[in-house]
């Protein structure tokens, strides 16, 4: 049975390990990937340089080391080009898996090697709290219980695993082009213009696809 996990356990969990640095690796999808970075880069001023968040991946690996109170943090994705999850030999001595995906205990024995404890998650809700730490106050329903109805923010529902494939895949295109817009380095506008454009042919190019399949269906009806 999975261990239901709230987002301010993942905090705590996070927060232990650091503090004890002892090692840990947690398997997850985009949106919790998002989560745990934004929390360990504003609470420990921790970034991965080189994460491999795309708005094309669903699934991460998200790893810290500590070798003589040096941390290192990692974000890559979870699956080889075949599909299949990568191996990770990971732990030397000691460590931590946790595994928030619909990964099963074959794959894990076969995958997830090394001398580490590893346990299945799941993320589940802050019920008992007003606000859940990423959440709009506008957004949040106060029940007489003193219950809550979550944040449906953007952040918050990806967070939450709620947007269908095809709404994160267009959440993970924005936060693409977003990037590349935010790091733009050039006075005159035309690399911001190359960047509009690329997206906005993308997106025509969504565009024409999804016309083609309803066509279809609807021919095929």
């Amino acid at each position: 049975m999975a261990n239901k996990l709230t987002l301010t356990d993942i905090d705590n969990i996070l927060d232990k390990h650091i503090e004890t640095s002892i090692d840990f690796l947690m398997v997850v999808d985009h949106g919790l990937a998002s989560y745990i970075l934004e929390y360990l880069g504003e609470t420990y001023d921790l970034i991965d340089e080189t994460n491999d968040l795309s708005p094309y991946t669903k699934e991460y690996y998200i790893s810290m080391l500590f070798d003589d109170e040096e941390i290192q943090m990692f974000c890559e994705t979870a699956r080889a080009n075949d599909g299949d999850y990568k191996y990770s030999d990971f732990f030397d001595s000691y460590g931590d898996y946790y595994i928030f995906t619909d990964m099963d205990r074959e794959t894990v024995d076969k995958t997830l090697v090394g001398n580490a404890s590893w346990s299945f998650c799941e993320l589940v809700e802050d019920c008992n709290v007003e606000i859940m730490d990423d959440c709009c106050d506008d957004n949040v329903n106060i029940l007489e219980d003193n219950n809550s109805i979550p944040c449906n923010c953007v952040n918050c529902k990806s967070v939450r695993g709620e947007f269908t494939d095809d709404e994160e895949y267009e959440i993970g295109l924005v936060e693409h082009y977003a990037q590349y817009i935010e790091n733009s380095e050039c006075e005159c506008g035309s690399q911001l213009r190359n960047i509009l454009y690329s997206m906005l042919q993308e997106c025509m190019s969504m565009g024409y696809e999804n016309s083609r399949e309803e066509m279809k269906d609807f021919l095929e009806d």
